[in-house]
């Protein structure tokens, strides 16, 4: 059996051309989510959720609607947002039909009640998942007014 090999030269520039595709094209990042399948996001990559956030569908705590648990080094966070795809490498935190409102009350995405306990900060977010709008693909948290963002990949669907 022969097995056909490019020249180097070849080689390189079909490497620059995937490079190119992947970013000119696609804009974003390829991502495996453990399927096999290849899912393509124009948002900025994420990063696994550390042991220290939970996200949970829903909880008692927050009337069954979707929370985030911050324990740790990420008790104190200013902040924690869901994001989804909206074409952007930043994706959109806001209502689709109140994009243009940064209220975290016209949002499901941004966290509408904070519970302060000694070992953890529970965060109550809107009920996005019966809504009719687009499900978060990732979870953003501040850990300070900074402008810096950590992102993490979130899997409500699985």
């Amino acid at each position: 059996m022969k097995i056909n090999t490019l020249s180097p030269h070849k080689g390189l520039n079909l490497l620059a051309s995937c490079i190119t595709v992947a970013i000119v094209c696609f804009q974003g990042a390829l991502a495996a989510d453990g399927s096999g399948a290849i899912n393509i996001s124009s948002m900025n990559p994420c990063k696994s959720l550390p042991g220290s956030i939970r996200v949970l569908s829903s909880s008692k705590q927050c009337g069954n609607m979707p929370t985030v648990i911050l324990r740790g080094s990420w008790k104190r966070s200013f902040s924690a947002a869901f994001r989804w795809d909206d074409g952007s490498a930043d994706g959109q935190d806001r209502h689709p039909s109140k994009l243009g409102d940064a209220s975290a009350g016209s949002s499901p995405y941004k966290t509408q009640r904070r519970i302060r306990r000694s070992r953890e900060d529970i965060l109550c977010y809107g009920n996005f998942l019966k809504l009719k709008i687009p499900v978060p693909e990732q979870l953003t948290v501040k850990r300070s007014v900074a402008p810096r963002l950590d992102r993490f990949c979130v899997d409500f669907d699985g």
